[in-house]
Parts: C-alpha cells; structure tokens; sequence
C-alpha cells in the first residue's frame, strides 16, 4: 500500500458523470477506466465478450454503506419500513451482494 501512496495521481479528463451506469457505458466503450459498485458490473464482467475486465484488484478500498434516514420510527409510512427492509435484504451483511463480493 505504501506505493499508492508515493505514486498517487489524479486523473484529469473531460468525460465525468454522476451516474454509474453512464460511466459502465462509457469504459464499455473504451473511454477510460472506473471505479464501479459490483451490482452494476456483474452482467458485463460475466459476458464471454470480455469488454470488461477488473484491474487493480490488489488494491482494498475503503467501505462504503448506505444509510437510510428517516423521521422518527413512531407513525413511520409502511412504504418507508419496506423500502429500508428492501435495502437490508438486497445489501445486507448476510444478502446475497455481500457473499458475491466475498467470493471473488
């Protein structure tokens, strides 16, 4: 890790975008590199065409969560409890994303 921190850069360019999935389509079609969620990769990384390799994959990354922020949990709208229970499902410590992450 001690190299990444001697040899930092920051890259300059003139595509930026705020959306993941215009940055996947934008390394799918060789305008650079990114750094991307798994959730908006995994189709592309497991297609036969290779478009898409990982790189840098020695390097760890700092955790990242979500937070859901709500008002308080007394007369809480039961789309909210829902949507909160959707997130702890679907990206969760024990969710299916978390142990495919794992695996690789």
């Amino acid at each position: 890790m001690l190299l990444f921190f001697l040899y930092s850069h920051i890259p300059k360019g003139s595509y930026r975008a705020n959306n993941s999935e215009a940055l996947l389509q934008a390394v799918l079609q060789g305008i650079g590199i990114a750094l991307l969620p798994h959730f908006i990769t995994q189709t592309a990384l497991s297609n036969t065409d290779k478009k898409l390799i990982p790189i840098l994959t020695r390097f760890d990354l700092p955790e990242h969560f979500i937070y859901a922020v709500y008002p308080d949990k007394k007369n809480l709208p039961r789309k909210i409890t829902l949507f909160v229970d959707f997130l702890k499902e679907q990206f969760g410590v024990n969710s299916d994303y978390q142990h495919n992450i794992e695996k690789e």
